[in-house]
């Protein structure tokens, strides 16, 4: 992306910070703001260029379908080529754009718990941030809760926080929203959701957040979470001395990452792991993403590793053997299947007690965006059905 070379000495700065920031979060609120500050900026800027491109592509295609004009085929050809480069480059701002709101949800992660957040993302993307009715009032407040001493995230300047204006932090794991009104009274609908959103993460009332048709029931983890970042930082450090690292993290996963440009022999590499039911994760296909997970801004420890794999001169690569969840769902007298579908990617169902459970796409591939342990996630998987079975037996109007 060509475009992205001019906001990498942004992005640097930006994210230096955030390292900062990340030493100490509730004692850096000045820090906290100054990053917000320059995103504001930032992402007015890009949202400028955006709006301009957009403009300029709508005058084109307005020459174009205007039959007065006369145009000559070379005047057609001329404006249809200068059309497909505005459109790519409103796509090339846009996926910018991304990128910047995933550098604020680096903020959002380091104040609250990454499946709280979840919850927070399955919704529409917000619009953008300037020229925003009512964005004078909510920037006021929001400057306002840090000069009072506080710490708060302008939710706008986020992918993940796509309800309420602000979130003001009081302690790690400790937040609450709000909703600034300027006039006439919000969206009645917007309020109702967020409403039934907080009830669902703060008071485990069961809910149809993710609007689906069925309520979900909050369920927590049973262990801590289990992750391999520090292997994984450990082996970008490697790559970046040698060129190329490989290392198993755990039985069943294996992660690749090479500053080359080519590997020599990818399909003697993929033989020599001797995987019975291969997954090949190419990480740098979602180098900008929406989907709510924990940034990499945050989980690549080094700047300069962050920087070179959005570039792309770090390619990260994981490989995964789906075989290794049999030995696994066995220690839970479990079968595995594999369906391959978004609800349901991977699924389990009891060798005796006709108990059945699947994980979803998203959840699964926390393995490969967020380098969690396969193994820790299955099997707290395995517990938490345990538990919620045990609950169901012992209050059967549960699940009524």
């Amino acid at each position: 992306m060509e475009i992205l070379r001019y906001y990498l000495p942004t992005i640097r700065k930006i994210v230096n910070q955030l390292k900062e920031l990340e030493k100490d979060p509730m004692g850096s609120g000045t820090t906290c703001l100054l990053i917000q500050e320059k995103l504001i900026v930032s992402l007015t800027n890009i949202e400028y260029r955006i709006r301009k491109a957009k403009n300029e592509a709508s005058g084109i295609k307005k020459l174009l379908a205007n039959k007065n004009l006369q145009n000559s085929k070379e005047k057609s050809k001329q404006l249809k080529a200068q059309s497909k480069i505005l459109l790519k480059r409103i796509d090339d701002y846009q996926n910018i754009r991304i990128l910047f709101k995933s550098i604020a949800d680096g903020i959002a992660f380091l104040y609250i718990n990454r499946f709280d957040l979840k919850a927070q993302n399955f919704k529409q993307s917000t619009g953008f941030i300037s020229n925003k009715k009512g964005s004078r009032l909510e920037r006021k407040c929001f400057r306002y809760a840090f000069k009072a001493g506080g710490i708060a995230i302008m939710n706008d300047l986020t992918n993940v926080l796509k309800y309420f204006d602000l979130m003001i932090i009081t302690g790690i794991d400790e937040w609450f929203p709000i909703e600034v009104k300027s006039g006439s009274s919000k969206n009645k609908v917007q309020a109702n959701k967020g409403s039934t959103l907080m009830k669902y993460l703060l008071a485990d009332e069961p809910a149809d957040i993710y609007e689906r048709g069925m309520p979900m029931i909050r369920q927590s983890l049973v262990s801590n979470v289990q992750d391999h970042v520090e292997k994984v930082n450990g082996l970008f450090k490697e790559a970046r001395q040698k060129g190329f690292a490989l290392q198993t993290m755990e039985t069943g996963l294996t992660i690749l990452a090479t500053f080359d440009d080519e590997i020599d022999d990818f399909e003697n590499l993929l033989n020599s792991l001797q995987l019975v039911e291969p997954i090949l994760f190419c990480q740098n296909n979602y180098a900008v993403t929406q989907f709510g997970y924990y940034p990499y801004c945050l989980s690549i420890k080094a700047t300069e590793d962050y920087l070179d794999f959005l570039s792309g001169k770090l390619q990260i690569f994981h490989f995964f053997d789906r075989a290794s969840l049999q030995p696994m769902a066995n220690k839970y007298s479990y079968n595995y299947e594999f369906l391959g579908q978004e609800e349901m990617y991977v699924k389990f169902t009891h060798k005796v007690d006709d108990v059945k459970f699947a994980i979803s796409w998203h959840s699964f591939s926390r393995i490969f965006f967020e380098y969690i342990s396969p193994s820790w996630l299955i099997n707290d998987h395995f517990l938490q059905v345990k538990e919620m079975t045990k609950s169901l037996k012992e209050n059967p109007d549960i699940s009524k």
